[in-house]
């Protein structure tokens, strides 16, 4: 299994672009990767995209992602 942990701490647009972009990536890889739902949804979340970031949380999470089920909780 692929190692998609991050932490979420862009400086810029242009580096939560960057963020997006990879994590895009690894889910077109592997899209059964948990992590990388959950963290794609902690980007969304970081830009505004509330909606995004739940359904992405929602995907992580039934995918057996524990921490997607917990920020679920707080949305």
């Amino acid at each position: 299994q692929m190692d998609t942990s991050i932490e979420v701490v862009p400086h810029s647009r242009w580096g939560i672009f960057l963020v997006q972009l990879m994590i895009e990536k690894v889910i077109d890889i592997n899209p059964k990767e948990s992590d990388a739902f959950s963290n794609c949804g902690k980007v969304k979340k970081e830009v505004g995209d509330i909606k995004g970031a739940i359904k992405d949380w929602i995907k992580a999470a039934n995918l057996g992602d524990e921490e997607a089920k917990k920020l679920l909780l707080q949305e």
